[in-house]
């Protein structure tokens, strides 16, 4: 958005928003290949921001397990001609082990903006 505001989110526990991506880490606002600068498109932090005329994907895990699960997503800016979105949200997967506390929450997100 014009203010910075991103035009996507998800919601966690809490109900709380959150604004970064797989691979990235809460504060971050940035897609896993904002963070190793392999974007489709350098100017921008995911590849699905590049607005280009055919899909682009970023994909990840969130592993922040104090923000899970995810219990909505909310994607925008694709009221536009031509823009479309596509968004999976994976099943939730808890590894750790009988002896020990729960090591990770993984969740895998895909998103597709056309």
């Amino acid at each position: 958005m014009a203010d910075g505001t991103p035009y996507t989110w998800w919601v966690g526990r809490g109900s709380e928003k959150h604004f970064y991506w797989g691979g990235s880490g809460p504060g971050i606002q940035k897609c896993s290949c904002g963070i190793d600068r392999n974007c489709t498109d350098p100017k921008y932090d995911c590849n699905c921001d590049a607005d280009q005329r055919h899909w682009r994907e970023d994909a990840g895990l969130l592993i922040y397990k104090e923000h899970l699960p995810v219990s909505q997503v909310a994607v925008g800016d694709t009221n536009r001609p031509g823009s479309e979105a596509k968004l999976t949200v994976g099943p939730l997967r808890c590894q750790g082990d009988v002896l020990g506390d729960l090591v990770v929450s993984l969740v895998n997100i895909r998103y597709q903006i056309l």
